[in-house]
């Protein structure tokens, strides 16, 4: 199975439309929140709360266990990019780059991805460094 780094903000978006809301508008009403909060949840500016997540998996028919997991995961990811020094002030590109590297070789387990993209933010390895830790990880032999 392959494994992708998705935010919160991402499995927000394809379960509100999953079930059928089209708008943020649309789910923020039905579930008492202004547009905007919607909207900063679903680009991931805000992690939502445990209230939120509750009524939202109730809503769109989705696990509130797999959302509260996913907004754990963001907090930490978060937490260790704060915390890491700024070797690389381009997080957003090395989250992009670890979000295609776990896509090409599949088969690794979202702990990896986190370790891989504090890695790289932190600078500890180079792209390569990265690929080389990623298949060793999902146990393709190099």
């Amino acid at each position: 199975m392959s494994a992708k780094y998705i935010s919160t903000g991402e499995i927000l978006r394809k379960y509100r439309r999953d079930a059928g809301y089209g708008s943020l508008n649309a789910i923020a009403e039905k579930l008492g929140v202004n547009h905007n909060t919607q909207g900063n949840y679903e680009r991931g500016l805000n992690l939502p709360g445990l209230d939120y997540l509750q009524k939202f998996a109730t809503e769109c028919g989705c696990s509130f266990a797999e959302l509260v997991n996913q907004v754990m995961i963001d907090e930490e990811v978060n937490r260790r990019v704060q915390d890491a020094p700024d070797a690389n002030s381009d997080t957003s590109g090395i989250r992009q780059e670890v979000t295609a590297l776990a896509e090409d070789v599949g088969n690794l387990k979202p702990d990896w991805i986190t370790l891989i993209l504090e890695l790289r933010i932190s600078g500890q390895i180079s792209p390569n460094g990265a690929l080389q830790v990623a298949r060793q990880a999902a146990g393709i032999k190099t």
